[in-house]
This record gives structure tokens, sequence and C-alpha cells, in this order.
């Protein structure tokens, strides 16, 4: 699954729990992942509050730019506030 926006409003509850339902649910997927830059500071902070275990992996957008992998298991999902509506 890949996503673009213009705005940050798109991630709302709803919407996460939708895609979560999607991803761990209907896929039967035991986990996901998300690959942006290191400085993208704002989709890294979702993530981890959905769970995700983050790795910083140096040079892998280029010299000088490195790349955040974070992975978000189907049991951090389930547990993760967000999603639960705490």
């Amino acid at each position: 699954m890949s996503c673009a926006a213009v705005s940050p409003k798109w991630a709302s509850r709803g919407v996460l729990r939708a895609a979560a339902e999607y991803v761990f649910g209907t896929a039967g997927c035991q986990a996901t992942y998300v690959r942006t830059d290191e400085g993208n500071t704002r989709i890294r902070r979702l993530c981890k509050a959905l769970g995700a275990q983050e790795y910083i992996i140096p040079r892998l957008r280029g010299r000088n730019a490195s790349e955040a992998v974070l992975i978000i298991t189907d049991d951090a999902a389930k547990a993760a506030r967000l999603l639960n509506g705490e």
C-alpha cells in the first residue's frame, strides 16, 4: 500500500483504523513497514504512535541521506492507543 496527501488531515483515527483492519485483518499480514526520509518527522511520529519499531539506515537515500524504516507488527497495532481510541 502506498499513499500521498497534500494535507496531514487524511490521517484520522477512522482512516488509520480502516487501514489497519485491511492490512492485519482482511489481508492477514503479520507485519507491515513504512520507508521514509529520516527528516520526515511527522510520519515517523505517527508510525511510532501505531507501535512501530524504527531503524535508521545511513546512506540508503544517497551519500548524505538516511532512510527510516518503521516496522509495525499486528500485535503492536492491536495494542496501539491511537487505534483503540484511548
